[in-house]
């Protein structure tokens, strides 16, 4: 019997299926696997020794199992993204070329983790980790970090032990913490971004470095800025040591901090007003005439121009389908709508671009509608929500072929595609965390999209 698999030469653009690792792979130094067009599962062990593997796939991919991926050099190049849904460590190189790396945060055994004095090349808007990343060792690091379409990465000096590690992600969108509570030195906290920070080995402390762009708001005064932190209870000043860049994009850094988690920029007057105060953003559906209307309430305005709204099939690619002008100046609610009359058949993500009179601009979360398609035969979803180890089952009253898969909040595909012709099916949650998913039922071109929870 075969115990192991050991390559010592090259493999580019393998196809397969799936890329099962089931009981021992070893890779040799400069050894090559460039996968293309498949997923990764390992429920062996893989020891990639000096060797590479690389994403080259023009479809989504999945990387999954019961054991963690250990890789010398990890190439991404894969423009529909690739979802991780284990632990991948990087023991010299990752290689961003094209494309996201996403990870479900709320489950934390999965991330990518850089070992002590590994590295990466060519991150940046077009190639980033959304979703956590470890970085172990006692090197200064900026972490490669991004989320809804943006990637603002977050840095932190050297710690003092090669066992330190500290552990990050980035969200854009309300923070879930209240931003009108703070430190008196503060006169306003970001509304639409903030980073979670963890040290989670060892016990230095570092100085954290945030970025601003586009995405952050309107920022006028680079030394009133100030990285804050949530203390349990409020927004604390962690100081401006440093800043970078101008006042469209630029990094600011905090004083020495010994305290973790979560992050966010912030400032001691009003010459940064940062984003719009946003009360609400709403979708409502009306099925009968196929039609979706947005609503959203400001609570501030400060020096405002319009919004935008944006429309997506797939959460990633978004497209201009209205604008609708601001009051410009209030500090009263004010309300506002748009009526999509021409939404996608299945399921509509939206966002809210807020622009300023200096065209400084900002997003609000992602909100989704769903139009159902009129010819479509009777399907049922159960149970849902879902408990523990149970499948979703899924009764159609066809038995023409159709497919399935499952995709996060994101609009990232985290399921192998089932391909399914009975009356009724079943597909495995018990690996996924619990959350929202969304299943994709697809049948001669058209396709529903049906929310599922998992508890």
């Amino acid at each position: 019997m075969i115990k192991y698999i050991l390559l010592m030469f090259t493999i580019s653009n393998v196809l397969f299926s799936q890329f099962y690792i089931n009981d021992t792979l070893y890779i040799s130094k400069g050894s090559l696997v460039a996968i293309k067009e498949s997923d990764i599962t390992n429920n062996g062990v893989s020891n990639f020794n000096s060797g590479t593997i690389h994403l080259n796939g023009t479809s989504a991919q999945v990387i999954q199992g019961s054991q963690p991926i250990k890789v010398d050099t990890f190439g991404l190049e894969n423009s529909a993204g690739v979802s991780l849904q284990n632990q991948l460590t990087v023991n010299t190189l990752f290689n961003f070329v094209l494309g996201k790396l996403t990870t479900n945060v709320s489950n934390t055994n999965y991330f990518v983790e850089f070992l002590s004095n590994s590295v990466y090349a060519g991150y940046g808007s077009s190639s980033y980790i959304d979703g956590i990343v470890k970085k172990t060792g006692n090197q200064s690091f900026t972490f490669p970090l991004g989320n809804a379409s943006f990637y603002a990465p977050m840095s932190i000096t050297a710690p003092i032990s090669v066992t330190d590690q500290f552990t990050a992600y980035y969200r854009n969108g309300y923070p879930p913490y209240n931003i009108l509570s703070k430190a008196i030195t503060l006169n306003n906290v970001s509304k639409t971004e903030y980073w979670i920070l963890d040290r989670t080995n060892g016990s230095s402390n570092v100085k954290v470095t945030l970025s601003w762009a586009g995405r952050s708001g309107g920022v006028g005064s680079l030394s009133d800025l100030r990285v804050a932190h949530w203390n349990g209870s409020q927004w604390t000043d962690e100081g401006n040591s440093a800043t970078t860049g101008t006042t469209a994009s630029g990094t600011v850094t905090s004083n020495l901090v010994s305290s973790f988690s979560p992050f966010t920029i912030s400032s001691v007057s009003a010459l940064n007003p940062l984003p719009v105060e946003l009360a609400q953003f709403n979708v409502s559906t009306n099925q009968d005439k196929k039609e979706i209307n947005l609503t959203w309430v400001t609570a501030s305005e400060k020096n405002t121009s319009h919004f935008e709204i944006e429309r997506s099939e797939n959460n990633k690619n978004w497209n201009l389908i209205g604008k609708v002008n601001a009051a410009g100046n209030s500090v009263s609610n004010i309300d506002y709508s748009l009526l999509d009359q021409y939404p996608n058949t299945g399921i509509n993500y939206y966002r809210l671009k807020t622009v300023d009179l200096d065209s400084k601009y900002s997003y609000s979360a992602v909100k989704y509608g769903t139009i159902s398609n009129s010819k479509n035969e009777s399907i049922s979803i159960y149970p849902n929500p879902i408990i523990d180890d149970v499948p979703v089952v899924i009764k159609s009253s066809s038995t023409e072929f159709y497919t399935v898969f499952i995709t996060d909040v994101l609009g990232n595909r985290i399921s192998p595609v089932y391909c399914f012709s009975n009356f009724t099916e079943s597909v495995p949650m018990k690996d996924y965390s619990s959350g929202i998913y969304f299943l994709n039922y697809s049948k001669n071109g058209l396709t529903q999209v049906f929310k599922i929870i998992k508890k």
